[in-house]
């Protein structure tokens, strides 16, 4: 090699700095004559549904959902009003046409706000937009024929599940609450009515919630102190209440002179 050569004094530096530019150059020249598919360098296109207006794939760009067919418009941006749309959320939007509510936008004076996504037409185009029309509380969403089972599977007995309860709304889209084998849920639950992930699980901390305790956090209510344990087994007494900041926690407060610090349990599944 010619670095050995060098060290052996059989070599000059001068004729290993000629070998070194002479090689440097030869590849420049190769890779200018070289010929590459660009084909081969792209990157997978990802479909998600067809285009309302043309019937072309709509496919997901850097920045957007956009028709493939070049003469067409239509397009469902990535952000809108602050909130970042999902490849799921606009595959389930160009399928149904509406989809919702979600919640994380935000007008132009910084004010949070939920609306579902609707695809109307409007001067001979279709257009993403939103729709501020909502559920009245304790008005399910879900047909009766899709709706999510409220026994566990292979139960005949019927939920107890309050009629207080199902009268309230959700806090995250305001759908009808709806109880579940785990704990109590969003009625908008399936993809198509928004995907709506709100929960309160039954049990928090080794603590079993009635539904007299979830009513009480889904109108904002402090519950009196229970005997919770944390994650090592140690006992200790806390109240429970529900929080947004934005997300939706329930809050952990342990009782005055409990060295236990607080604790949130993310309310979504």
């Amino acid at each position: 090699m010619s670095l050995n050569s060098i060290a052996l004094g059989e070599q000059g530096n001068n004729q290993f700095l000629t070998g070194i530019k002479t090689f440097v150059a030869r590849a420049v020249d190769e890779l200018k004559s070289a010929r590459f598919d660009i084909k081969a360098f792209k990157t997978e296109t990802i479909v998600v549904g067809k285009c309302p207006d043309c019937g072309h794939e709509v496919q997901e760009t850097q920045k957007a959902y956009t028709c493939s067919n070049r003469g067409c418009q239509f397009v469902i941006w990535k952000k809108m009003a602050g909130k970042t749309i999902s490849s799921k959320m606009a595959a389930n939007l160009l399928t149904f046409r509406k989809s919702g509510p979600f919640n994380g936008f935000y007008s132009k004076k910084k004010k949070q706000f939920s609306a579902f996504l609707v695809i109307k037409q409007e001067n001979g185009r279709f257009q993403v937009a939103f729709d501020f029309n909502r559920p009245i509380a304790g008005q399910a969403v879900v047909p009766d024929s899709v709706s999510r089972p409220i026994s566990s599977p292979g139960s005949n007995t019927k939920s107890k599940i309050s009629a207080d309860i199902s009268a309230l709304a959700c806090p995250v889209c305001e759908g009808s609450i709806i109880e579940g084998k785990k704990g109590v849920g969003c009625s908008n639950w399936r993809p198509e009515k928004g995907n709506c992930r709100f929960v309160i699980w039954k049990e928090i901390f080794g603590k079993k919630l009635t539904i007299k305790n979830m009513e009480a956090l889904l109108a904002g209510k402090i519950t009196r102190s229970y005997v919770l344990k944390d994650k090592d087994a140690i006992k200790f007494k806390a109240k429970l209440r529900m929080i947004k900041e934005p997300e939706i926690f329930i809050e952990i407060l342990p009782m005055e002179g409990n060295s236990e610090s607080r604790f949130k349990v993310p309310c979504s599944r």
